[in-house]
């Protein structure tokens, strides 16, 4: 499945790695852009240039922001969704083929998670404010070369991110911290550091509902 934003992005949905392709309007293509549900089979945009995925074998919508960052199961839809699309209220439908049934997921300003309500024929979909969970998986990787650490996590289970916000600490001081940086990936380099010191990275998730409980990983810099 493919997609056109407003800017001429073009995305394409990759069932068979789980994954959203964005090529920019210059030609630059970043294969892996955002990570989605079990199987992506369609795949659409809202004017705000969010991007939706209907995950035909884990029953879900993604939801991806502009930054990239994606809530793999921001909505539950009916079984075996193939198709995705939005009204001009941004309201998100889904076509579900294993169910012969229609999933609406309402439109809200609000950080999403699913209440779904069953019916015989439609499924509604209605999302509500809660603040994520904490990032999972922090690892740090050290390249002595450019003298750079270079931290990875996994998103939340629970609750939309909007952000993430990560900080290092002051060699050798623990409790020192310089100021939070923002970024809209699952990773981020500190540089230039020091070698053969001790450091502390805390990442923490967040949306206009609140932000996550902070997560730290320390490790050492090696000559």
């Amino acid at each position: 499945a493919i997609a056109v934003d407003a800017r001429d992005n073009v995305y394409t949905a990759n069932s068979g790695s789980d994954t959203v392709t964005k090529i920019s309007s210059k030609g630059d293509v970043d294969s892996e852009w955002a990570t989605t549900g079990k199987t992506p089979l369609g795949i659409a945009i809202d004017p705000l240039g969010n991007v939706y995925t209907a995950n035909n074998e884990s029953d879900t919508v993604t939801k991806i922001t502009q930054a990239g960052v994606a809530t793999t199961a921001w909505a539950i839809t009916g079984h075996r969704p193939t198709g995705v699309a939005l009204d001009s209220r941004g309201t998100v439908f889904t076509a579900n083929r294993g169910a012969d049934t229609v999933t609406r997921i309402v439109a809200s300003t609000a950080s999403p998670i699913p209440v779904p309500v069953k019916s015989p024929e439609l499924t509604t979909t209605k999302p509500t404010a809660q603040k994520p969970g904490s990032v999972t998986n922090l690892t740090v990787r050290w390249n002595r070369n450019k003298k750079k650490a270079i931290s990875n996590w996994v998103e939340p289970v629970a609750g939309n991110v909007e952000k993430y916000q990560v900080r290092i600490s002051k060699p050798y001081k623990p409790k020192k911290f310089k100021k939070w940086k923002a970024t809209g990936r699952q990773t981020y380099s500190f540089k230039p550091l020091k070698l053969k010191k001790k450091y502390t990275i805390q990442v923490r998730a967040s949306n206009n509902a609140g932000k996550s409980a902070i997560k730290s990983k320390t490790f050492r810099t090696k000559k």
